[in-house]
C-alpha cells in the first residue's frame, strides 16, 4: 500500500512538510524546525526513512534536519539518502562535521 501524508500544517509551529510511504519505505519532502518532535508525538516512526528531499536551503526546509538525523542513527538507520538544491552536499557534510566533533 502506498500514500501521501502531511506532516505539519502550522508554519509557526511545524512548516509543512510531506512524507510518501511506499515499498516499505518513506520519502519525506522538507524537514522544518520540530519535524522530529511532531514525528514522535504522533507516532510516525523513523526506521523507514529512506529519502529526504529538501525544496530549498532555508528555516522552514532545513532546520530539522540535524535532530532527524541524529535520530535516525539512534534508530541504527544506515543509510538516507538526501536530495536538494545546489550546495546540499556542502552543508550536509557541514552539519555531519559538526557532529563529528561532539
Amino acid at each position: 500500500m502506498s500514500y501521501v501524508q502531511p506532516i505539519g500544517w502550522h508554519n509557526e509551529l511545524v512548516p509543512p512538510s510531506l512524507q510518501i510511504f511506499t515499498n516499505g519505505c518513506i520519502f519525506i519532502f522538507n524537514v522544518g524546525e520540530n519535524s522530529q518532535r511532531f514525528r514522535l508525538c504522533n507516532k510516525l516512526g523513523l526506521g523507514k526513512i529512506r529519502y529526504i528531499f529538501l525544496t530549498s536551503l532555508n528555516t522552514l526546509t532545513f532546520c530539522g534536519l540535524p535532530s532527524l538525523i541524529l535520530s535516525l542513527d539512534g534508530c541504527n538507520v544506515e543509510h538516507v539518502t538526501i536530495f536538494g538544491p545546489p550546495n546540499t552536499r556542502k552543508v550536509v557534510y557541514a552539519l555531519l562535521g559538526t557532529f563529528l566533533e561532539l
